[in-house]
């Protein structure tokens, strides 16, 4: 599938309209097909005109559309349909509506209705699927679904959009910008939410904000105002999420927020840096250690105690290229005994995506675990810790994970830590 977004006439996509002309003209026939995304307008009327201009311009450029998507409020009526198919000199079943919906989860279900998947299939000589069974090429046999599973979990999404929100305190640095940067963690958010039949909301709160500030600052007294008022806000919240990241802007408000959740017994889950800075504030706190920080922010080397460290299989000196990447094992130390393997389904072990160089000193450990703290999870050599959690009577929901569970979230079906937390930060009394 390649995509060409712009408007049609804009002098910036003319070389790829161009590039696709004579892809197209040198495949063999039924090998591409052009489909023409267009802007049905409605002025006491569904209007066709910009379809027919555009379809124009296209076809001055040598390219004639197979089929038009008509984006428009209400479903496309059928004298509107007729009026593009003869103008546009396309037949009316290639006449697509893609109306607006409560959610997009229910667009796959009106583009079967209006029988799409044969349409293209006819345009490509394709094999006919049958969209009520599932798709034969699914690499996850378990994650199959059909179009009828497709139409319930949308029907759920509108149930949980009008029941009682959930509110989480994201606790980011890159918040700016509408959560672009945490896009994935976002839908595992939302998946997690629908799960539990939650609308969910998200409170921005910039890591920052609740720093300490300098007593030497000019703004003292404004700055502990804006960092009572982050406080403030994530004591309203239901539950409180830390998600990745680097450097060490906002780490500090980061080890602050692991900290309030665990003293609230707030539900908490911290991702990849946010289950670093929990072990940070645990030993600070809870350990007694008041320097107890991460090498990767302690670049003058003052501190001796460094509870999260570089991992010593990779350089130091490039930065490049010398990370831990990708799905690896972790297994449970006592599946019987975790909630983590629990909301894994009893499992002894699961794949996840790592994506980070900096790891839990496992010199702490001892000490951390006579205090309360639970390490659940561990790779294969049981060298490296990938789970950290806290006994439910000790505290509703406190877990941080060294991966990155959002990376394997899907609609309908939650990523486990995403789910026990907002699950936990469901509960009354939150």
């Amino acid at each position: 599938m390649i995509e060409l977004g712009g408007t049609i006439g804009d002098i910036e996509s003319m070389p790829f309209i161009e590039a696709l002309r004579q892809l197209k003209f040198n495949l063999p026939e039924n090998s591409l097909v052009w489909c023409h995304c267009s802007y049905i307008p409605n002025m006491s009327g569904q209007k066709t005109k910009p379809t027919q201009h555009s379809v124009k311009t296209l076809l001055g450029l040598g390219v004639q559309p197979d089929l038009i998507i008509c984006r428009c409020p209400d479903p496309v009526l059928e004298e509107t349909r007729k009026k593009i198919a003869n103008q546009c000199n396309i037949p009316a079943n290639r006449i697509i509506s893609a109306h607006d919906v409560t959610n997009l989860f229910h667009v796959p279900g009106i583009f079967a209705q209006q029988h799409l998947i044969g349409v293209m299939n006819g345009l490509l000589k394709l094999d006919q699927l049958d969209v009520a069974k599932p798709s034969p090429l699914s690499r996850d046999r378990k994650s199959m679904r059909t179009l009828n599973d497709w139409d319930r979990f949308a029907k759920h999404v509108d149930q949980a959009e009008i029941s009682k929100p959930v509110t989480i305190a994201f606790v980011g640095k890159y918040n700016k910008g509408g959560g672009d940067a945490y896009q994935s963690v976002l839908a595992a958010l939302s998946h997690a939410a629908v799960a539990v039949t939650r609308k969910l909301k998200v409170d921005w709160v910039d890591a920052t904000e609740l720093e300490a500030p300098s007593k030497d600052s000019p703004d003292y007294e404004e700055e502990m105002k804006r960092k009572a008022a982050a406080e403030a806000r994530l004591k309203a919240a239901d539950g409180i999420f830390v998600p990745g990241g680097f450097g060490d802007r906002g780490v500090a408000g980061k080890t602050r927020a692991a900290g309030l959740a665990r003293e609230w017994k707030k539900p908490y889950l911290g991702v990849c840096l946010g289950m670093q800075v929990a072990l940070i504030n645990f030993a600070k706190e809870v350990l007694g250690i008041p320097d107890a920080t991460s090498e990767e922010f302690d670049t003058a080397g003052t501190s001796k105690n460094h509870v999260v460290i570089f991992m010593p299989e990779i350089s130091k000196d490039t930065m490049g290229a010398n990370m831990r990447l990708g799905a690896r094992w972790v297994e449970f130390t006592k599946p019987e005994e975790s909630l983590a393997s629990a909301l894994y389904g009893g499992a002894n072990r699961v794949h996840e995506r790592h994506r980070h160089r900096y790891e839990f000193n496992v010199a702490f450990k001892e000490r951390m675990e006579k205090k309360g703290l639970i390490f659940s999870g561990q790779d294969e050599s049981k060298e490296r810790m990938d789970i950290i959690e806290m006994a439910t009577k000790d505290h509703p929901f406190f877990m941080g994970v060294q991966y990155h569970p959002e990376y394997k979230s899907r609609p309908g079906q939650p990523s486990p830590p995403f789910f026990g937390f907002v699950a936990a930060a469901s509960e009354p009394g939150q």
